[in-house]
């Protein structure tokens, strides 16, 4: 028997949930950005109108990225790899950038920082919209809430951090939140085995099934006792 079974609206699809909300969460950076503004115009020396090109790079190369997930990223690197990807230029974006102390070099890291901001979302869409069909609205929402999360929480961390140890170590911390969920983020990649119609016959049912019947070696249930169970269904 199938304790997991990887169907839509199930327990299997709130982990992807719970890998999306967590994602968005620990990444939503351009929610905050105007916490650094002041020391960063202080840092750089100059004003405040150049130092507002920061989080319109951000935004820029978020706008740009995710037009890139689609057609480019994904078909080439997968879900996975492209995610962790993300992740890495994220947070190596973030710890260069914390060390630099001239404007033109950070604004380029921002761009990178911004691409692989804009990667997590398209991605953390589809996967919610390929698990979820009757809550699909509401999962949809929720991944939002992991950004709204972000807000009502890291600022007063982040402030604190940032008034004992100043903005670089502030930005560090950020930079290594998301490597907590670099390894589920194998979740998100994976595609649900969609549930037979309910009127089906088992031979049919037998038929639509074949994610299951492959599965069960790797969860320890070995063939040939899926195929005595079958026959005594029968």
């Amino acid at each position: 028997m199938i304790t997991d079974p990887r169907y839509p609206d199930t327990k299997h699809a709130l982990k992807i949930l719970i890998v999306v909300v967590t994602l968005n969460f620990l990444t939503a950076l351009e929610r905050q950005c105007n916490l650094f503004l002041t020391p960063w115009m202080l840092e750089f020396g100059t004003t405040q109108t150049k130092i507002a090109l920061v989080p319109a790079f951000l935004c820029l190369a978020m706008s740009f990225g995710a037009l890139t997930w689609t057609p480019l990223v994904e078909p080439f690197l997968g879900t996975t790899w492209g995610l962790r990807l993300a992740i890495c230029f994220y947070t190596g974006s973030l710890l260069i950038a914390s060390f630099i102390s001239s404007l033109v070099p950070f604004l380029f890291l921002v761009l990178i920082t911004g691409l692989g901001m804009s990667w997590m979302m398209p991605a953390s869409g589809v996967s919610l919209n390929r698990w979820f069909y009757k809550y699909k609205m509401i999962t949809n929402q929720t991944m939002e809430m992991g950004r709204a999360l972000h807000v009502c929480t890291l600022p007063y961390l982040i402030q604190f951090v940032m008034s004992a140890a100043g903005w670089r170590w502030a930005l560090r911390i950020l930079a290594v939140l998301p490597l907590f969920v670099i390894y589920v983020i194998h979740y998100m990649s994976q595609r649900p085995d969609m549930p037979p119609p309910p009127n089906a016959t088992p031979d049919e049912t037998e038929k639509m099934m074949p994610a299951e019947t492959e599965r069960l070696p790797e969860s320890g249930v070995s063939s040939r006792s899926n195929s005595s169970l079958k026959k005594r269904s029968r």
